[in-house]
C-alpha cells in the first residue's frame, strides 16, 4: 500500500483505503471485526514500531480500517523524524493559519515535495514492513551516501528552515500584539444564551493568545506549570502543549466585562482560585494595577509584557 504523507499521518494515524482491506485481512490470516483492535508491528530497517490496527465501528456499511496512534507516541515521533520536510512544511502552514485566526488550518504539500509511506505484508500476521520515500533522502543521499537517517534529517531541517524563512518568535509575538489591538478596537458584547443560568462565551483563541504571550507563566506569582512531556529542548511553539495556565477575566463577563485582551490575565490555577474565592482582588488605585491579598493586605506586582495591559472597565 502506498500512502501520501500528510498531517494526519504524522499526528494521528493512517486510514487504509477500502480497496486494500482485503489484502490486510489476508496478510493477518483473519478478519478483524468491527470495534476490535490488535497490536501490530511496523518494521523499518530492523527497527520495530509498535502501534495498533483498528476496525472502527462507524455504523456504516463498510469497514473503517485504521493504523492508529496519537501525538507523542513512538509511531508519531518516528514518522515526524523520517518525514521531517513534510512535518516542518505542514507545521509552518498551521502556525501561519493560526496567526490568521483560523481555528483548524488546512495543510497542502505540493506534489513536487510530496513524501510517501509504503506498507508491505510479511509472513507474520500483524507484522508489516514499511519503506519511506522522503525528500530528505533524495536531496542528501548523493552528497552524503554514508550518512545515517538522523544526520540526514538534521541537515534537511536546517536547510529547509533557511530556504523557507520560517516565522521567528519575534514575528509571532508581533502578530499577536496586533491581534490584541484589533480585539480591543472592536469590543463586542459577549454571546449570551438564556438557560437555567446565563452562560457567557469568550474567545478561546484570544485566551490562548494571552497564555502563549506569557509562555503560560502566571502574571502574579510567575509560576509555570509543566506537564509530562515538557523538556527544555523543545522549540517555544511546540512547548506550549506541555504547559498549563488559566485565562482570567478581571471584570467578569457576567458583570458586563468585555471579552478583551485588556480584561484578561494569564494565571496559575492557585492565583486564579484565590481571585474567584475573594482572597485576591485586582485594584487600580495605583499607577499600575496590583493584586491585593484581602486578608493580609499584601500587594503583588502584576507582570506585563509588551503589547498587553489591563484597563479598568
Amino acid at each position: 500500500m502506498k500512502k501520501r504523507v500528510d498531517w494526519s499521518l504524522l499526528e494521528y494515524g493512517i486510514t487504509i483505503p477500502i480497496e486494500c482491506h482485503q489484502n490486510f485481512f489476508i496478510a493477518n490470516g483473519e478478519y478483524l471485526p468491527r470495534g476490535h483492535s490488535r497490536e501490530i508491528d511496523l518494521v523499518w530497517n530492523g527497527q520495530v514500531i509498535k502501534t495498533r490496527l483498528n476496525n472502527v465501528d462507524r455504523k456504516v456499511s463498510s469497514d473503517t480500517l485504521q493504523i492508529k496512534y496519537s501525538q507523542g507516541t513512538p509511531a508519531s515521533d518516528f514518522f515526524k523524524a523520517v518525514f521531517q520536510r513534510t512535518y516542518i512544511n505542514a507545521l509552518r502552514q498551521r502556525e501561519t493559519g493560526h496567526l490568521e485566526g483560523k481555528e483548524r488550518p488546512q495543510t497542502r504539500i505540493p506534489d513536487e515535495e510530496a513524501e510517501y509511506l509504503y506498507i508491505f505484508s510479511t509472513n507474520l500476521p500483524y507484522v508489516y514492513e514499511i519503506e519511506c520515500e522522503t525528500q530528505v533522502e533524495k536531496f542528501y543521499k548523493d552528497e552524503n551516501p554514508d550518512a545515517d537517517m538522523k544526520t540526514r534529517v538534521t541537515q534537511a531541517k536546517s536547510s529547509f528552515e533557511q530556504e523557507n524563512n520560517l516565522l521567528t518568535e519575534e514575528e509571532i509575538n508581533q502578530f499577536r500584539i496586533l491581534r490584541f489591538k484589533d480585539f480591543a478596537s472592536r469590543i463586542e458584547k459577549p454571546k449570551q444564551i438564556a438557560r437555567a443560568i446565563n452562560v457567557y462565551y469568550s474567545s478561546a483563541k484570544l485566551k490562548e493568545d494571552i497564555k502563549q504571550h506569557y509562555d503560560y507563566t502566571c502574571q502574579i506569582c510567575s509560576t509555570q506549570i509543566k506537564k509530562t512531556g515538557w523538556t527544555s529542548h523543545l522549540p517555544r511553539i511546540q512547548a506550549f502543549r506541555f504547559l498549563d495556565a488559566d485565562a482570567h477575566h478581571v471584570k467578569p463577563l457576567s458583570a458586563g466585562g468585555p471579552d478583551s485582551p485588556f480584561n484578561i490575565l494569564c494565571l496559575c490555577p492557585n492565583c486564579h482560585r484565590r481571585l474567584h474565592t475573594g482572597q485576591f482582588d485586582i485594584v487600580f488605585d495605583w499607577s499600575s494595577p496590583l493584586c491585593l491579598d484581602v486578608f493580609d493586605k499584601t500587594k503583588y506586582r502584576i507582570n506585563f509584557r509588551e503589547g498587553h495591559k489591563l484597563v479598568n472597565y
